[in-house]
C-alpha cells in the first residue's frame, strides 16, 4: 500500500473517533459492572415476609447483586424496635428484638455498624423503615421523629452515605366505604413527608446530608384500589366488596397480589427505576402481575418527579387545617381534634 493511502486511512479513522473523544466516553463507562445494593428493613406486619423476598427477587431479576436483612416486630412502632419496652434514652434493647431474615433477636446496632450477614466487607446503603399506622399518635407519644433519626444514625455508623427510606403504612379499610379510606390514606402521605423533612432538618443542623426519603406506599395503594374499583386492573372482578377482598387479606393486611404490588413500589423507590420485566410469581396471574408492576412504577415515577419538600410552616398548616380533622374523624375520635390543632399550632 502506498504511504499516501495509508496516511489517508489513519486520518480518516481518527476523524471517526473524534466525537467520542470530545463527548462522553461510551466505551469505558462502568455501566457494564454489576450494580450492588444492600438493604436493611425495619417494620411491622405490613412489611412482613414475603415483602422482603419479593424486593430481592425483583432486584436480582434486574441484574442487581442484592443483599438484605430485616427486623420485624409485629404491631410495633419504631420505639419498640429501638428502645424496647422503655422510653428513650435507655440501653436500646429494642434493637435486639424481632424477626430477622434467618434468625431472631439479632443485634441490629452491631449489624448496621459492621455487617456480618450480607457478605465480606459489605455495608448497608439503604434502610427501609416504617412507623406504626397511627402515625399522629406515634409522633405525639412514641418519639417518632427522634427515633427515626436515631435509627438513621445507626445506619450512618456503617456507611456515612447511607440513605433511609420512610415507608408509608396505611390504616384499616372499611370495605363498605372504600372512598373514605382512599381519601384519608392519600392525605396522610403529607404526615410521612413532614416527619422525613423534620428529620432532614436535624441532619442539616449537624452538617450531615438530608438523606431521608418517603416511599409513598399508602398513596400508591389508594391509586391501585381506585383503578381496581374502576375495572382497570385485570384479575379483579365482582362487586366492590369482592374486589377489595381480592386485594386485602383482612381490613388492613394485603393478600399475595397486594404484597407483590407494595414490593414493586418499594423496589421502584429504592432504585428509582421501573420494576417492569420482573418475572411474575407462579401464585399470581400473569396479566395481573404485569399490571401491578406497571402501576407501581407509574405511581413512584410520578411521585419522584413531582415531589417538593415541605417547610415546617407548610407542615403545621396542613396538619392543623386538614390532617387533625381527617385523622381523628377517620379513627372515630372526633373529641381529639381540638387538642390536635392546639398541639400542632404550638409545635415547630
Amino acid at each position: 500500500m502506498k504511504l499516501k493511502s495509508l496516511t489517508w486511512i489513519v486520518l480518516t479513522s481518527l476523524a471517526l473517533i473524534e466525537p467520542l473523544q470530545a463527548g462522553n466516553d461510551i466505551i469505558f463507562k462502568n455501566s457494564f459492572e454489576p450494580i450492588s445494593k444492600n438493604v436493611f428493613i425495619s417494620g411491622h406486619s405490613l412489611m412482613d415476609n414475603p415483602l422482603a423476598e419479593d424486593i430481592a427477587t425483583m432486584a436480582q431479576a434486574h441484574g442487581v447483586n442484592y443483599n438484605w436483612n430485616q427486623q420485624i416486630g409485629l404491631g410495633s412502632p419504631i420505639r419498640v424496635r429501638t428502645s424496647g419496652n422503655a422510653s428513650p434514652p435507655n440501653n436500646w434493647q429494642g434493637y435486639r428484638l424481632g424477626k430477622n431474615r434467618d434468625t431472631f433477636d439479632m443485634d441490629v446496632i452491631a449489624e448496621l455498624a459492621n455487617p456480618a450477614t450480607i457478605g465480606n466487607n459489605a455495608q448497608y446503603d439503604t434502610l427501609l423503615i416504617t412507623e406504626r399506622t397511627d402515625i399522629i399518635d406515634t409522633i405525639l407519644w412514641e418519639y417518632t421523629n427522634s427515633l427515626l433519626r436515631h435509627y438513621h444514625n445507626r445506619l450512618l455508623t456503617g456507611n456515612i452515605n447511607g440513605e433511609t427510606l420512610f415507608y408509608q403504612s396505611w390504616w384499616s379499610i372499611d370495605e363498605n366505604n372504600p372512598q373514605a379510606w382512599i381519601t384519608h390514606v392519600s392525605l396522610m402521605t403529607n404526615v410521612w413527608e413532614c416527619v422525613a423533612e423534620k428529620v432532614n432538618l436535624t441532619l442539616l443542623a449537624d452538617s450531615l446530608n438530608p438523606k431521608i426519603r418517603v416511599v409513598p406506599t399508602g398513596r400508591a395503594l389508594t391509586d391501585l384500589l381506585t383503578r381496581i374499583l374502576n375495572d382497570e386492573v385485570p384479575g379483579f372482578s365482582g362487586t366492590d366488596i369482592a374486589k377489595i377482598d381480592q386485594l386485602f387479606d383482612d381490613n388492613n393486611h394485603l393478600n399475595r397480589e397486594g404484597i407483590f404490588y407494595v414490593a414493586a413500589v418499594s423496589y421502584a423507590a429504592i432504585f428509582q427505576t421501573s420494576p417492569v420485566g420482573t418475572p411474575i410469581p407462579a401464585d399470581i396471574n400473569q396479566a395481573t402481575g404485569e399490571a401491578l408492576l406497571q402501576i407501581a412504577w407509574e405511581n413512584v415515577n410520578l411521585y419522584l418527579t413531582n415531589y417538593t419538600p415541605k417547610t415546617m410552616t407548610q407542615c403545621r398548616a396542613i396538619i392543623e387545617n386538614q390532617i387533625c380533622d381527617s385523622y381523628y374523624n377517620f379513627t372515630n375520635r372526633p373529641e381529639q381534634i381540638a387538642n390536635c390543632k392546639i398541639w400542632i399550632s404550638n409545635n415547630s
